[in-house]
């Protein structure tokens, strides 16, 4: 198969990186931003930021597969597995609110976020903007594209509000106009259902959760609110969002218990949540009716993180799952959209995989989602033969991604290549094989271009597509202000 080839290639390649590469830049072990380290006892130092003659990492290597994504400045994660975004100094010096300030923007996806740290004060802010651009061609109607000539994707203030040494609340109010989001205006074929905004509104609150946490005196910490589920790696609000990514991003009001601790020269994280379910379930029987009741969903991650300091290897692996895909927001749409209504027959969990090595200023990641089994056939179905018959989907998608940072003009600037493919997807609109390249590059202080090729090829019209390539490219430009992540 493609995909397991190039997986092959390129852990080949890196495997010979490791032992001839050149030492080559890697500035922020642990977040710039927070400061915080697998060893960390008390809190973070103030931000320095420091500008390293080559190219900054942090994190082993960061996400896998968004080689994708054009992301605005990651100021606590300058390069979260491979994603292409490049950090911007963070704005503020300040003291972090937790010593694992950095693990919890990965588990809570926004490593591309500034987010507010409250620096002594009662109530933080911090916050981004990112305009994207598309040309080529715009009609392909994928799922997780923004094919928007010119959008605001992600316009976002973020706050922070201190309760106590042990609690805290977080929130972001976010706007952005990308393509189809309002789905009860244009039907289903959009950017992203999570991120879907209520009519001719396109302000929403698209986070608000309260902490409980003290890592001074325990490892452990308890959210509740509306959060992004630890259920894969990826960055919010990518340009094109990866196949794993509209496989994985939930975003939903949950409860969430987890630990973070100190684990050799890393730092190893896990958690469990829950929420409703948005589903109502029906019995297996064609025409029976739903019910009013909605399942709860759980959810299960671990994760270990070993930076790459002083260019020495860094390492990175997330495990997760999910009871029930129907929590998944992209796979809850699809399914209304084959039902044509609001319940579902099946319950379908899913499990997402990714790792990613850095050396030096090389890196390469893969990600992975699966459904466990296959769906009820009313549910969500794969076409065969242009329609003649349909069976039962069992979806899952694949990347992987190389990337190589450098410093030149005093610039901090990276280029990725990745490929992406996946199968029994079609019912969802997603591609079946995806090329993608990026560059981007800290342009001024706090401000990320970037500048995005994608070659999308559509699943055969047997198979329900058109079996046409889509080509497109694509220019990004991020701004962060104030504060860090968090």
């Amino acid at each position: 198969m493609k995909f397991k080839h190039l997986v092959v290639a390129s852990m080949s390649a890196l495997g010979l990186v490791l032992v001839t590469g050149p030492a080559f830049a890697a500035d922020a072990a642990a977040p710039a931003a927070t400061a915080t380290t697998a060893d960390t006892s008390t809190a973070a130092a103030p931000v320095k930021h420091v500008h390293h003659r080559h190219h900054r990492h942090h994190h082993a290597v960061h996400h896998a597969m968004a080689a994708d994504q054009m992301a605005m400045p990651a100021e606590a994660h300058p390069d979260y597995k491979g994603m292409g975004a490049m950090q911007a100094p963070v704005v503020e010096a300040c003291t972090a609110n937790t010593k694992f300030d950095g693990e919890l923007s990965i588990i809570n996806q926004q490593t591309n976020r500034a987010w507010a740290a409250n620096c002594g004060k009662v109530v933080a802010i911090a916050g981004g903007l990112r305009v994207d651009g598309k040309w080529g061609n715009r009609s392909q109607h994928f799922v997780g594209t923004n094919v928007e000539a010119i959008a605001v994707n992600d316009a976002y203030l973020n706050f922070s509000g201190k309760v106590s040494d042990w609690a805290t609340v977080y929130g972001s109010l976010e706007y952005g106009d990308p393509s189809w989001t309002d789905v009860s205006d244009y039907g289903y074929a959009g950017y992203s259902k999570a991120y879907t905004h209520n009519g001719d509104n396109k302000v929403t609150l698209e986070q608000i959760y309260g902490r409980i946490a003290n890592f001074d005196a325990a490892p452990v910490y308890a959210q509740v609110g509306k959060q992004f589920i630890d259920h894969g790696r990826y960055e919010t609000h990518a340009p094109v969002r990866s196949m794993t990514q509209v496989l994985t991003e939930t975003l939903r009001t949950a409860a969430q218990v987890g630990f973070i601790t100190p684990a050799g020269t890393g730092t190893l994280h896990g958690d469990v949540s829950a929420f409703n379910g948005p589903l109502a379930p029906r019995s297996n029987s064609a025409g029976a009716g739903g019910n009013n009741s909605h399942d709860t969903i759980y959810g299960l991650a671990i994760g270990y993180d070993m930076p790459s300091t002083n260019d020495a290897v860094g390492f990175n692996a997330n495990l997760s799952y999910i009871s029930d895909m129907s929590g998944v927001n992209d796979v809850e749409q699809a399914i209304r959209n084959f039902r044509g209504d609001a319940s579902r027959h099946s319950r379908v969990g899913e499990i997402a995989a990714d790792a990613a090595l850095t050396s030096g200023p090389f890196s390469v990641g893969v990600d992975y989602a699966k459904a466990l089994t296959s769906f009820d056939i009313n549910d969500l179905a794969t076409i065969n033969n242009g329609g003649a018959s349909f069976s039962k989907a069992e979806p899952w998608a694949a990347g992987i991604n190389a990337g190589f940072g450098f410093n030149s003009m005093g610039k901090d600037q990276k280029v990725t290549i990745g490929y992406q493919e996946s199968n029994e997807a079609a019912a969802i609109l997603l591609p079946e094989h995806r090329w993608i390249a990026t560059y981007n590059v800290a342009a001024f202080k706090n401000v990320d271009l970037g500048l995005q090729i994608n070659r999308d090829t559509a699943y055969s019209v047997s198979k329900g597509q058109d079996g046409e390539s889509h080509f497109g490219v694509g220019l990004s430009a991020g701004f962060q202000f104030g504060g860090a992540n968090a």
